[in-house]
């Protein structure tokens, strides 16, 4: 490809040189305007391949890339990381790329634009670094077949508060409280008073075995964790790594196997997603009850 462009080069100076050579010795209307037209058609081809982005601005789903002027490409190629778009650039001035980085903490993003123009005579090229401050967690992905398991429903089912007494109603009492019954043989506002909820708390584990489906069950496990704790007090303890946004996958089955066993189950229910090459492992390690979830989203 290189050689192909360098070939094209040649042959543009060699045409421009026997052009020139041709319109001085014979001078006229037409060898001069062929001369510049070809000039010009030259020109403008290296023109439209001297792209300045004025403005490169990115997000976690989106990147975006603003020209100072109109583009002349028939097709211009995006790499953001390891991604790589390709889109027409034909009188354009904006761009916008929706992305998926890979799950961590990005300070800078690698973009590269490039593009030839129409005949392939010469080639853009320019490599950006460009200053961001992004966190990218793992996927959002359903968790019906968990929500939906019959011991995870029965827990996740909150039991309504019981009632302490019947009192006298106050101002600042809520009128749903009321119990009319009561009010209607006392001749006056009686509210139910109800016993404080103990709010149960869910403990959920994350294993970090080394498999094909790691980001699979990690994305599991996080979106279990954004669902969950909007109803109960969510605890997670990630083996093998300090957070869903820095964790990677071990080999080491000892390592995660001894921090495993010194986790405290004793508080609440424990949910552990776990490989399935670990699950008969797991099952034998501990007394305590606690349910495994593996890659397929199974509950068991």
């Amino acid at each position: 490809m290189v050689y192909r462009r360098m070939a094209k080069q040649i042959a543009i100076l060699l045409g421009f040189f026997i052009l020139f050579i041709y319109t001085m010795a014979f001078p006229g209307t037409t060898s001069w305007f062929i001369l510049l037209f070809f000039s010009l058609v030259v020109v403008v081809l290296w023109l439209s391949t001297l792209i300045v982005w004025q403005r490169v601005e990115a997000d976690v789903n989106r990147l975006r890339l603003v020209a100072v002027w109109p583009l002349f490409l028939p097709d211009l190629k995006i790499r953001v990381e390891n991604m790589e778009t390709q889109m027409s650039a034909l009188l354009r001035r904006r761009f916008d790329l929706a992305m998926k980085l890979p799950r961590g903490h990005y300070d800078t993003l690698t973009v590269e634009t490039a593009g030839d123009d129409y005949f392939g005579f010469f080639r853009h090229r320019v490599l950006k670094r460009v200053p961001v401050n992004l966190d990218v967690y793992p996927d959002i992905v359903p968790i019906h077949k968990l929500s939906h398991h019959p011991e995870i429903r029965r827990y996740l089912k909150l039991s309504a508060p019981e009632i302490r007494q019947i009192r006298d109603y106050l101002p600042q009492d809520p009128l749903k409280h009321v119990d009319w019954k009561a009010s209607f043989r006392r001749e006056k506002l009686m509210v139910k008073e109800f016993e404080k909820e103990v709010e149960p708390r869910l403990h959920l584990v994350f294993i970090g075995f080394q498999t094909p489906r790691f980001e699979q069950l990690l994305a599991l496990s996080y979106s279990a964790k954004k669902e969950w704790q909007e109803q109960l007090a969510v605890r997670v303890d990630l083996i093998g790594g300090d957070s869903f946004l820095t964790i990677q996958p071990s080999w080491d089955k000892t390592a995660l196997l001894a921090q495993w066993q010194q986790l405290d189950l004793k508080h609440g229910k424990a949910i552990v997603f776990v490989p399935e090459a670990l699950v008969d492992e797991l099952r034998l390690s501990r007394h305590e009850p606690f349910m495994m979830v593996t890659e397929a989203g199974e509950a068991r």
